[in-house]
Parts: C-alpha cells; structure tokens; sequence
C-alpha cells in the first residue's frame, strides 16, 4: 500500500492509497513510504510514520547512510512489506 497525504500534529490525512503490484522498472516492488526521520538510532534502527526501518542494506541517493538523522526528509522503498512492524529498505533516497 502505498498512502500519501498531509501530516498533521502526528496523523496521516491521506490523500491517495495505492496497491502497487510487482511488475514494472522501479527497483522496488512492495512498499513505498516518505516522511520525516525520528527516533533515530542507527541506519538499522530508525522511525517513520511509527515503523522501524532497516536501512542497513539499502542504497542511498541524494546523500549517503551517515546522513540520516532526526529531522531528515526520506522516501524508503524494498520489496518486501513490514513484518512485526519493521521496514526492510532496499534503497532511500533523500529529499530537499
């Protein structure tokens, strides 16, 4: 499922909810999410939108895994969807 929409005092409004299938270019299939880093721990161990991701195998675009930090804006993309809660990202991308 990919969600987009606007956050306000911690809640999604979403605007859009789409389910992407498997097939096509982009690198990655299953899950989609972009917004605000916090609870940062580690490129492993670090929130979005309440779900940890791990970002510990991924590749980065505009930027590079020593820049995540609290506050930071990214998009992380995998193939596979959340298991109890965790995020497996294939690639992170930073946005301005």
């Amino acid at each position: 499922v990919v969600v987009t929409g606007k956050v306000t005092n911690g809640v999604l409004a979403a605007a859009t909810v789409t389910f992407p299938t498997r097939h096509g270019s982009d690198s990655c299939k299953a899950f989609k999410i972009e917004g605000i880093v916090y609870d940062y721990v580690s490129v492993s161990n670090f929130k979005l939108f309440g779900l940890t991701v791990d970002a510990s195998q991924a590749e980065f675009e505009g930027g590079v895994a020593a820049d995540l930090a609290n506050g930071k804006i990214i998009q992380a993309c995998g193939n596979d969807l959340p298991v109890a809660g965790v995020l497996t990202a294939l690639k992170v991308e930073f946005k301005p």
